[in-house]
C-alpha cells in the first residue's frame, strides 16, 4: 500500500517542479526582454528613418533591421501590439542618436519626435507653394 499512496505525492511533486519550472523561465525571460528594452542599440553614428504616411511598423523596424540597427524587430513589434500602441506610431522622418534603446525609438515613434513631418514636407512640396515661394523669392 505505500508504494499507491506515494505515486500521488510523487506526480504532486513533480507537478509542482513542472509549474516552478516554468515560472522560473517566464521570469527569467521577461528580465532578459527588459534588459534588451533598455541596451543601447547597434548605432556608431546617428541614423535617419522614415515612416511614410499610410506607412507601417512593420516596414520601419524591417528597415532598421536591414542597417543593422535593430536586431529583433519582431519583438518590438510584438511589443508594440500588446500594449495596444502599434497603429499609435506618427508619420515622419526620426533621427536616432547613438546610445538611443528600443525603448528610446518607442517613445520616439509615439510621440511623434521627427526631425521633420511628413504632412510639413508635402505642403512645402506642393506646385502652389513652390509657386508662390518663387514669387517671393523675385520680390
Amino acid at each position: 500500500m505505500s508504494s499507491v499512496s506515494s505515486r500521488p505525492e510523487s506526480l504532486a511533486r513533480w507537478l509542482l517542479a513542472f509549474l516552478l519550472g516554468g515560472v522560473v523561465i517566464a521570469g527569467a525571460l521577461v528580465l532578459g526582454f527588459r534588459a534588451w528594452l533598455d541596451a543601447p542599440l547597434n548605432l556608431s553614428r546617428p541614423v535617419t528613418v522614415e515612416l511614410p504616411p499610410g506607412g507601417n511598423l512593420r516596414g520601419l523596424l524591417s528597415d532598421l533591421r536591414a542597417r543593422g540597427v535593430l536586431m529583433h524587430p519582431l519583438l518590438l513589434r510584438a511589443h508594440l501590439r500588446l500594449e495596444g500602441k502599434a497603429n499609435k506610431v506618427r508619420a515622419g522622418e526620426y533621427s536616432l542618436e547613438p546610445g538611443i534603446t528600443a525603448r528610446g525609438v518607442i517613445r520616439k515613434l509615439l510621440a511623434g519626435d521627427v526631425v521633420r513631418s511628413e504632412e510639413h514636407t508635402s505642403e512645402l512640396q506642393s506646385p502652389c507653394n513652390l509657386v508662390c515661394r518663387l514669387l517671393l523669392e523675385k520680390k
